[in-house]
């Protein structure tokens, strides 16, 4: 395995990773439900405004550290997760909705939701499951990540 192989399969990883710990992230942010919310409703975005709201409440405070720092990378992952919300939601593609639904019940509902409740909800088979949630590791690192190269290739496939 070449070694761009292998930090791309790093970045699907942490990628990953990240959506295991980003429910428990969110609880930073004051408008936690709005947030949720508009990462699940086919017309709400992540705004320049959201982030400007939250860069002015740490910019000016004596608590510039960890907390600040951790804002700004939430938010970005959040902006791209809304990026990857429209791609798949006007994609015209049953099954990129789907990629997104399960993904979302995955990591960003309120509630986690079981695994056993996603392949019922969708009624999907567990190798299903798993794939759409392994396509969406891959293409959200993209973007994530921002390797020019493979979001070209995301957005024209």
């Amino acid at each position: 395995m070449d070694s761009n192989n292998l930090d791309y399969e790093s970045r699907c990883e942490n990628t990953r990773l990240v959506l295991r710990k980003l429910r428990k992230m969110l609880h930073i942010l004051d408008d936690y439900d709005h947030i949720v919310s508009s990462l699940k409703s086919d017309n709400d975005r992540i705004t320049e405004n959201d982030l400007a709201r939250h860069e002015r409440k740490y910019i000016n405070s004596e608590k510039l550290n960890s907390k600040y720092r951790s804002t700004l990378m939430i938010m970005h992952i959040l902006k791209m997760l809304s990026l990857y919300k429209s791609f798949c939601l006007n994609s015209n593609d049953s099954l990129k909705t789907l990629q997104y639904n399960v993904l979302y019940d995955a990591y960003l509902t309120k509630d986690k939701l079981k695994r056993d409740d996603i392949l019922e909800k969708y009624n999907i088979p567990k190798a299903l499951y798993y794939k759409l949630l392994k396509n969406s590791y891959r293409e959200l690192s993209n973007l994530i990540f921002c390797i020019n190269e493979k979001i070209n290739s995301f957005f024209l496939n």
